[in-house]
């Protein structure tokens, strides 16, 4: 038999996005880079090294903006 268990965590990084004028490129760059910098973080990727292009994904929700990742964790 065999038994896993795996945690999944998704971090959201939420951009204020309201009608008509949409997310500022300001506010997107620093949450893009918040992101990138906590997604190298939970996977333990050094700051040099390229991200895999499925690593962040961008949604509309709502009035906003979000930035996403998902990290899964688990053991046997």
């Amino acid at each position: 038999m065999t038994h896993t268990r795996r945690t999944t965590t998704r971090e959201d990084f939420v951009i204020p996005a309201p009608a008509p004028a949409g997310a500022t490129a300001a506010d997107f760059t620093a949450a893009w880079t918040a992101a990138d910098l906590a997604y190298r973080e939970a996977c333990n990727l050094p700051t040099e090294a390229a991200l895999p292009d499925n690593a962040l994904m961008v949604r509309p929700d709502r009035a906003a903006v979000v930035i996403s990742f998902v990290v899964e964790s688990g053991s046997a």
